[in-house]
């Protein structure tokens, strides 16, 4: 697997991915995505992002 970059659109396309996450996790979320948080764990970016 291809580790991606951490800047411009790859980093921007985490963070969107991070925030569904956190989001997801939440007790009442607005949007549920299963695969968001997996997502940024495999990324293994040197940005630390929020999953939860």
């Amino acid at each position: 697997m291809t580790e991606l970059e951490d800047h411009g659109l790859p980093l921007t396309a985490l963070a969107v991915a991070a925030g569904r996450a956190v989001e997801t996790s939440r007790s009442a979320p607005l949007i549920a995505d299963p695969f968001a948080a997996a997502l940024v764990e495999a990324a293994r970016s040197h940005v630390d992002l929020p999953t939860a």
